[in-house]
């Protein structure tokens, strides 16, 4: 079982790298299409940042 485990977690991570190629090229479409273009990463109110810190899910989430 955790040969099948992990075959099946590389075969994910694979994919996941590999989707990139397709997804960008599905931005540059829609962005020929409508003239919006959009990437992977955009900036927010980065202005004169030294740092920035970049998260993701929950810890993305503001704390009221």
């Amino acid at each position: 079982m955790p040969d099948l485990y992990t075959e099946v977690k590389k075969a994910q991570e694979d994919a996941l790298r590999n989707s990139m190629k397709v997804i960008t090229r599905a931005w540059k479409e829609f962005g020929d299409l409508t003239g919006r273009y959009y990437s992977s990463v955009e900036p927010y109110r980065t202005e004169g940042a030294e740092v920035i810190l970049l998260t993701m899910g929950a810890l993305a989430r503001p704390h009221l």
